[in-house]
């Protein structure tokens, strides 16, 4: 840097952060306990999010990755090439939403939803029990809240801890329990998951 008249100092752009502590939860040992205690953080977050106040700018929003627009989908079944048992698939899973989820949303509770409760948005870290179990440290990548259907978040939720897992039954079950024990589905609800 220069004092001299007549020359000029570099310009810098500096960028101030803060971070959460924590980890992501795709970094950690794939174990039930944890996944529980995501479960009962995701239903608290739930819980808030239903008593959040009315945003006119977030609900009118309207993303295709939304789970109400999940039939949107079909326009896309020509880019499944040289695949006909993938594509079959994704058919008969597009036809089971259009036969059983989308004539009962109607009736299901609405409320403003995360929308991107994946792995690389959630932070753990050693909690208050000693430091044996992990506690949730943050919830990161607002971008995706919609205003949509409360059970929603938790199928989304539940997809992503299925993906590039050989048992799709423990982890996601132990999700739904802990979101089940602090913050209930409805029967509707419930029946429902399994299709979204």
């Amino acid at each position: 840097e220069s004092s001299e008249p007549g020359t000029t100092s570099p310009k810098y752009a500096i960028r101030l952060l803060n971070y959460l502590p924590g980890t992501l939860l795709r970094d950690l040992a794939q174990e039930a306990a944890t996944y529980f205690t995501v479960g009962k953080f995701i239903a608290d977050v739930a819980r808030h999010l239903a008593s959040f106040p009315d945003t006119p700018a977030i609900r009118k929003r309207d993303f295709r990755w939304d789970l109400t627009h999940f039939l949107e989908c079909r326009q896309y079944l020509s880019y499944i090439e040289n695949d006909e048992e993938k594509l079959k698939l994704v058919a008969e899973i597009l036809e089971a939403y259009e036969r059983k989820v989308a004539p009962a949303l109607e009736s299901l509770p609405r409320a403003y939803v995360h929308g991107d409760l994946n792995d690389y948005n959630i932070l753990l870290e050693k909690g208050g029990d000693g430091g044996q179990q992990y506690r949730v440290s943050g919830l990161l990548d607002y971008g995706d809240i919609v205003y949509s259907h409360r059970v929603c978040d938790l199928a989304i939720a539940m997809a992503y801890v299925c993906m590039g897992k050989d048992d799709l039954f423990e982890l996601p079950a132990s999700l739904l329990a802990g979101y089940q024990s602090l913050y209930p589905l409805s029967k509707a609800e419930f029946d429902l998951l399994y299709y979204l």
